[in-house]
């Protein structure tokens, strides 16, 4: 897990401070120029930006929301891991009760139940 960013977001503040980090979005602007990186204040204007490894996770403190790296592109970390999971989690132990039948539709997030 990186360190924590100040915000995720395409414009750098105005006035940053030494160590300052932001995780940029899909479309940064100048003098970041990197979507889905790091960038840390150095001082004098200048900022470096890094691009974590794959299933890197960052915590943005404006939200708190939690990013994840995946395939090159921070998302959501709820709706792209925890969501799936709980998801999951609850078919199972649908399907796992005695005399019930389910229809789990992933995708749409449905549950269709019949118990005989």
């Amino acid at each position: 897990m990186s360190a924590p960013v100040i915000a995720r977001t395409n414009t750098p503040p105005g006035s940053p401070v030494v160590n300052d980090r932001y995780l940029t979005a899909d479309a940064p602007t100048t003098p970041w120029t990197t979507a889905d990186s790091i960038a840390i204040y150095r001082g004098g204007g200048v900022w470096t930006e890094h691009q974590p490894p794959e299933n890197d996770t960052v915590f943005a403190n404006d939200t708190g929301l939690v990013w994840i790296q995946r395939s090159g592109v921070y998302v959501d970390y709820f709706d792209a891991v925890l969501k799936e999971r709980i998801q999951d989690t609850v078919a199972t132990m649908l399907i796992g009760g005695t005399g019930i039948t389910v229809t789990y539709d992933d995708g749409a997030g449905e549950i269709t139940l019949s118990v005989p």
